[in-house]
């Protein structure tokens, strides 16, 4: 077996080695938006670096005024109270003061003129506000304190003295209201106003039966749904006075100026005018032809004896009834 060996020459031309070179892509720069030789966010930094001072100063000042409404309205919340807890404390010694003084016979009829009761009676009153006084008024009453009723005896009226005086007093703004309404009026007949101010007093529902307002002032006072029969007012400032649709049966009008005070046609006709000025020219907000006040002139004798009579007649009538 032959070998044969065979040459292969290759000629360094015939062998081609390719070497590719690639050449770098130059990169492109990203061109940045200026301002005034400032970049964008160069100024968002100082615009963030400059606003967010007056941002925190805006958030912290509307914080605080926040933060003082709420401390003002919960010291507000403590004075009211405050206020409210010592009148209460008020109330409840004179209550204790009036128990201790009818324990001790204080207040039996030989101690009339009751000074002690009536001197702690104002000493507390000066410290009350409207609603206490208000309060306080209802238990005097409910008590025989005030507005005690008259004795008839042999069909003869007496008067009784009352145990708590309420002359030269300060009733401003009090509201006195039955807290049934139409269906049981408050009862305060009898009671004695005279020489107290009761300016801008409001009284709803109650029987004023026989009361006397002699010489009080009673300017801006709403009458309403209440009874003033055989009441008496002698020299009392009725400025605005409003009586409403309260019953004036029998009242008494004496030496007072009307010119002011709101009354219907039917009170006009109800009420015993002496020496006293009548407005003509409204009457429940009317106009009438004449605007000139007129004086109703009665004999003031003749007419206080009429009255006075009159109600001791109803008295005996009711006497008489309950029996």
């Amino acid at each position: 077996m032959t070998t044969s060996n065979s040459n292969y020459t290759c000629a360094p031309s015939s062998i081609q080695l390719e070497h590719t070179t690639k050449t770098p892509t130059p990169k492109t720069k990203t061109k940045k938006t200026k301002f005034f030789h400032l970049t964008l966010n160069e100024i968002l930094t100082a615009l963030c670096a400059t606003f967010l001072p007056i941002v925190l100063g805006i958030y912290t000042a509307t914080t605080t005024a926040q933060e003082g409404k709420v401390a003002d309205k919960r010291r507000q919340f403590d004075l009211e109270q405050a206020t409210e807890f010592r009148q209460q404390a008020i109330c409840d010694k004179f209550l204790d003061d009036i128990y201790k003084l009818e324990k001790d016979g204080y207040l039996n009829e030989e101690k009339n003129p009751w000074a002690f009761a009536n001197a702690r009676f104002r000493a507390a009153h000066r410290q009350w506000d409207a609603t206490c006084k208000a309060d306080i008024l209802q238990f005097l009453k409910e008590n025989q304190l005030i507005g005690r009723k008259p004795n008839i005896k042999n069909r003869a009226v007496k008067k009784v003295d009352n145990i708590i005086h309420l002359n030269d007093l300060n009733f401003d703004n009090i509201s006195l209201t039955s807290p049934t309404g139409s269906l049981n009026l408050l009862n305060l007949e009898y009671v004695v106003f005279d020489q107290v101010s009761m300016i801008n007093a409001r009284f709803s529902f109650v029987n004023l039966r026989e009361t006397s307002f002699s010489h009080s002032r009673l300017n801006n006072v709403k009458f309403s749904d209440s009874s003033l029969a055989y009441a008496s007012f002698d020299s009392t400032e009725l400025d605005g006075t409003d009586f409403g649709n309260t019953n004036m049966i029998g009242v008494e009008f004496s030496n007072i100026d009307l010119c002011t005070t709101i009354l219907t046609e039917i009170q006009l006709q109800q009420i015993v005018f002496t020496n006293s000025i009548l407005p003509n020219s409204s009457i429940c907000g009317q106009e009438k032809t004449t605007s000139t006040p007129s004086m109703i002139t009665i004999s003031t004798t003749e007419a206080l004896s009429t009255s006075q009579s009159t109600r001791d007649y109803y008295r005996l009538l009711e006497n008489e009834f309950h029996k």
